[in-house]
């Protein structure tokens, strides 16, 4: 009697056993990050994925880090001014660029989507000579890492420092990097956008800026 009582009562421990087993497996697989829904934040050096689907785009990438666009109003906002620093530690203005178009770009060489948006940043480059100012500014990273990464990459773009404040983010808004906003010559806002840039993009935002 107390043998089979003892049985029933180890089976059904058992059986208990591999229900909590299995609903802890499902709670955990359930739990875990989709890897879609997350953005590389501009103060960490945590990866997160910008996954959206802008309406306005006729034309998509195939990178799954395309992210989000915004196109400004007839009525655009004016571009802020900041101070960033050149890499021999000069100070410049964003306002010493006004008069002509701006590509202005917030990026790190740690951010994937960054990373595969810099062969047409350096295409852009090329192509507009003087007349599009490229201002690719720096998170929070030292010097000699950046110009490792643009010798190693055979990239001459402009790039700048942000200061340790973070004045350029925060004054236009940075939370997720990529940014890229193009501004037109007058100093307006005409496009902005969050995630990898790629080659569309740019021809659109540009247009947006006054650039034929």
């Amino acid at each position: 009697m107390y043998k089979k009582l003892a049985l029933l009562v180890g089976v059904l421990s058992f059986v208990v056993l591999i229900m909590s087993a299995l609903m802890a497996y499902d709670w955990l697989v359930n739990r875990g990050e989709d890897p879609d829904e997350c953005c590389h934040t501009h103060d960490t050096n945590t990866l997160v994925i910008i996954r959206s689907t802008p309406e306005d785009d006729d034309e998509t990438p195939t990178s799954d880090t395309y992210g989000h666009v915004e196109e400004a109003d007839e009525v655009r906002d004016p571009a802020p001014d900041f101070a960033m620093y050149d890499p021999s530690g000069n100070e410049v203005q964003l306002s010493d660029f006004f008069g002509q178009p701006i590509v202005l770009g917030f990026w790190t060489t740690t951010c994937p989507a960054c990373v595969v948006s810099l062969p047409p940043i350096q295409q852009l480059y090329d192509d507009v000579d003087q007349d599009v100012h490229v201002v690719m500014v720096i998170m929070q990273q030292p010097l000699d890492t950046v110009e490792d990464f643009m010798a190693n990459n055979m990239y001459n773009f402009p790039v700048y420092f942000d200061t340790r404040a973070r004045e350029g983010a925060i004054r236009y808004g940075v939370q997720f990097i990529p940014t890229t906003f193009f501004i037109d010559a007058d100093g307006g806002i005409a496009y902005s956008h969050v995630g990898a840039v790629y080659d569309e993009l740019i021809e659109r935002g540009l247009r947006a800026a006054g650039v034929e």
